[in-house]
């Protein structure tokens, strides 16, 4: 008797804690479509405010073509800090660039993603 007892008692505490762990996942599971949704627009946020902030470093640094001889390494500074690359083209002329990576889809098809030129 004695060890039914103890086995019943370790089968109802094992039951009590699967509920509860049952509970606890469904409530989880409930809330992830909001934490996705939330997740979802704070990233959109953050890379349109990438995008206009990465826009106007640019504007201000390209602002006067005449300079781009004398502060080319700014560019490439800025860019490097900011994590974006620029390619800077004057009537199908590469003027100023900022990395070596190639964007292969858009220019060269063969190529793989990611490939570097020197």
């Amino acid at each position: 008797m004695n060890k039914t007892l103890k086995y019943l008692l370790w089968l109802t505490i094992g039951l009590v804690l699967l509920v509860l762990l049952l509970g606890t996942e469904i409530g989880i599971l409930q809330n992830a479509e909001q934490q996705e949704r939330n997740n979802y627009e704070k990233i959109q946020q953050v890379v349109l405010d990438k995008e206009a902030e990465s826009k106007d470093l640019i504007y201000q640094l390209l602002r006067d073509k005449s300079r781009i001889g004398r502060n080319w390494m700014d560019i490439i500074e800025v860019a490097n800090r900011e994590h974006f690359i620029v390619h800077l083209y004057n009537n199908d002329t590469l003027q100023l660039w900022t990395d070596n990576t190639i964007n292969s889809v858009k220019y060269l098809p063969a190529l793989k993603d990611g490939f570097v030129y020197l």
